[in-house]
């Protein structure tokens, strides 16, 4: 997916991958969206050039299996937080 960067314009837009989950937690009745977005090409013109280097990027190749551990590791340590 190309995604238009506001403060960079539309033609310094990145190539990404973006991971979701929707974690449902019914004994609260609430929802929890988790997301990873990692570039999959940085446009030379774009801001996170300057950090990232542009070109073809290598990490999204493990995206999915840092999301999974993400994932697993997933704890709530405040329920209070649900109401």
């Amino acid at each position: 997916m190309d995604v238009p960067k506001g403060r960079d314009g539309a033609e310094a837009a990145n190539q990404l991958v973006v991971l979701l989950a929707a974690v449902r937690l019914p004994a609260h009745q609430a929802d929890l969206v988790v997301t990873l977005n990692t570039p999959i090409v940085i446009h030379p013109a774009s801001s996170a050039a300057a950090d990232a280097g542009a070109g073809q990027q290598q990490g999204h190749a493990r995206a999915p299996a840092l999301f999974a551990a993400m994932l697993r590791s997933l704890a709530i340590v405040d329920y209070g937080l649900f109401g």
